[in-house]
C-alpha cells in the first residue's frame, strides 16, 4: 500500500490508482481536490505512473531511547 495524498486514508494498492472524484469511499471533495493539485496527480492515474522525486521511508515512536 502506498499513500497517493496527504493524509493516511489517501491509500491505494501499488498497482491501483488514484480514486475518481465520484467514488463512494471519498468522503472529503474539497480535501481531496487539494491533495490531487498538491501532489500535481489527476483522478484516476495509475499509481504506477508516478515519478517519484523524493522518498520518506520513517516510523513514529512515542518512545524515548534511552542509552
Amino acid at each position: 500500500m502506498v499513500t497517493w495524498g496527504t493524509s493516511p486514508e489517501m491509500v491505494s494498492d501499488v498497482n491501483g490508482r488514484v480514486p475518481q472524484a465520484d467514488d463512494d469511499l471519498i468522503k472529503d471533495h474539497e480535501g481531496y481536490q487539494k491533495a490531487l493539485d498538491y501532489m500535481g496527480l489527476e483522478s484516476g492515474q495509475s499509481i504506477n505512473s508516478i515519478v517519484l522525486d523524493k522518498v520518506f521511508i520513517g516510523s513514529c515512536t512515542n518512545s524515548k531511547l534511552r542509552i
